[in-house]
């Protein structure tokens, strides 16, 4: 005879009884273990939207401040690209001026009438020897005219 037998047929009333050998009811398993995973679930998915929107706005932030920093070396390019084929019609000019070197020139500039004698043709520059012995420096660039 069991233990729970002998138990059960002792004269005790009932709220008294000895719960040693009752077996435990396995507890039926409802939605809550899939609702408790599913609302898991949900909180991993927002935090991890959570972590990904702030890199990405990281991300966006510094792509911002490189495109301004592409903008401005963009526009420093182009100044530096103006600047040079500036010098770049010096060249056909000073292909000329080298031809014309040690003989009498009057250059024209804006800020007046230089004449006397080339004596130096330089990659942006011209020297001409002036009658009273002054040397004149002239960029090629503020030439307007020769003679």
């Amino acid at each position: 005879m069991s233990v729970c037998k002998v138990i059960k047929k002792l004269p005790c009333p009932p709220h008294k009884k000895l719960k040693l050998c009752r077996r435990r009811k396995k507890k039926k398993k409802t939605g809550n273990s899939f609702l408790k995973q599913l609302r898991r679930l949900r909180q991993q998915i927002a935090r991890i939207t959570r972590v990904y929107q702030s890199r990405i706005n990281r991300l966006s932030a510094e792509i911002s401040r490189l495109t301004d920093f592409t903008n401005q070396i963009r526009n420093d390019v182009n100044i530096l690209q103006a600047q040079v084929s500036a010098l770049a019609t010096a060249p056909g000019i000073r292909d000329v001026l080298l031809a014309r070197l040690n003989t009498s020139i009057v250059v024209e500039t804006d800020a007046g009438a230089i004449s006397g004698t080339l004596i130096e043709v330089g990659t942006d520059y011209v020297a001409i020897l002036e009658p009273t012995g002054a040397i004149v420096l002239v960029p090629l660039t503020d030439i307007n005219t020769f003679v």
